[in-house]
């Protein structure tokens, strides 16, 4: 994991310092095959987004709806406590079905399709032999946004990598 975190912060770096240069590619020779490598890197930059201001934002939304909602803050104004208490509920349900939602098609949607239609330049004849890795693949693109996200904020050293040794007699 370790590793991970270094090689994906390495790449995050380098990204972000790609974007400019891809879309000025772009502005000064109107190839729209830089546009596409424009939003492709900037999708980089939706990892932050979804690691700090979606989560920052939930969470006091979450703490504010609940405690209005169950009379901890008095409010004077038009909505009463019962219906903050009642946005509180909707919120909940809004937030697990976006991540249920976002789960099922970025994760189990997309590793389905990659399996279907690349699986002979993974390495593989049969597309049963990939079934393991349509499950684990969200979990993989969670564990991408999150080190990329910290990669971004995180100074990056090169190392030496620890490799294991396996001897083949």
């Amino acid at each position: 994991m370790k590793d991970t975190f270094a090689r994906n912060s390495r790449m995050a770096k380098g990204v972000v310092r790609l974007i400019p240069k891809s879309l000025w590619y772009f502005l000064r020779t109107c190839k729209f095959s830089f546009i596409d490598i424009f939003c492709g890197l900037f999708l980089v930059l939706d990892s932050v987004i979804l690691c700090t201001w979606v989560p920052i934002f939930y969470i006091y939304d979450f703490i504010y709806l609940g405690m209005v909602g169950y009379g901890q803050i008095e409010i004077y104004g038009t909505i009463s406590a019962a219906e903050y208490l009642n946005m509180f509920y909707q919120t909940i349900i809004i937030a697990v079905s976006c991540i249920s939602v976002l789960f099922v098609f970025c994760g189990f949607l997309q590793a389905f399709i990659l399996v279907v239609t690349d699986y002979k330049k993974m390495g593989v004849n049969r597309r049963i032999d990939l079934i393991g890795g349509i499950f684990l693949y969200p979990v993989f693109s969670v564990a991408y946004i999150a080190t990329t996200c910290l990669g971004l904020f995180s100074k990056n050293k090169w190392r030496k990598v620890a490799r294991n040794k396996v001897l083949i007699d």
